[in-house]
């Protein structure tokens, strides 16, 4: 796999968002401040998310059904990709994550232009996820998989063939497949972020603790098979 150097204009930002009415112009904002080109993947909200969506300066993709958290990221890389985009970099609705480190993944990409760059957090969110990063440092160098701050080079998600997971792993199976199988090129990068004070809109917190495990047995599983 070879990426093509991209250009500041060639970047864009895709946020997926269910019903994050509180947040969601702060975000795009202060995205749009530093990226221009960004894409929110609204998945079916149910509050005022939509018609603030439609005040701020974001292209929208409005799922007509709740698909959740996974399929609404694929749904926002596939749009970005096809508008022209050479890498698209996630980034979630709920205000953990910050515009200010964004910067940081911009001049990775325009210098070094990995396949995929990983975010890493201050913290992590459950126990899962602690003992997960254990496995993860040891076998890849990736200490924070589950963190939805990522970048994607145009060229790796096409050589996926635009697909996240065959199978539940919170979009992480084929990242995970191509890290045993082809080992693409890419970079950790440690990031400023803030503990979200309400509940996660795409899963619950003892939901999401399982889907969370779920997920890990799964690309254990599935990755080792794959190869």
């Amino acid at each position: 796999m070879r990426d093509n150097k991209p250009s500041k204009s060639n970047i864009w930002v895709v946020v997926p968002c269910y019903n994050e009415s509180a947040t969601i112009a702060a975000v795009v904002n202060e995205i749009h401040a530093i990226v221009p080109n960004i894409v929110v993947v609204d998945d079916s909200s149910s509050d005022q998310t939509p018609d603030l969506l439609g005040k701020l300066p974001t292209k929208v993709v409005t799922n007509s059904h709740n698909l959740g958290y996974v399929r609404s990221i694929q749904s926002g890389l596939k749009y970005a990709f096809s508008h022209g985009a050479d890498y698209a970099i996630t980034f979630d609705a709920d205000g953990q994550h910050l515009a200010l480190d964004l910067p940081k993944l911009l001049e990775i990409i325009t210098k070094h232009h990995p396949h995929l760059i990983f975010g890493k957090r201050t913290f992590k969110n459950s126990a899962v996820e602690k003992l997960f990063s254990l496995y993860t440092q040891n076998r890849f160098g990736i200490s924070d998989t589950f963190c939805g701050f990522k970048a994607y080079s145009q060229v790796f998600f096409k050589s996926i063939g635009g697909k996240l997971e065959h199978h539940y792993t919170i979009g992480l199976e084929s990242i995970f497949v191509e890290l045993e199988c082809s080992s693409p090129n890419f970079v950790e990068v440690n990031l400023t972020t803030d503990k979200r004070k309400d509940h996660p809109r795409f899963a619950g917190r003892i939901k999401g603790n399982i889907l969370e495990l779920l997920a890990a047995i799964n690309l254990i599983w599935y990755s080792r098979v794959s190869r």
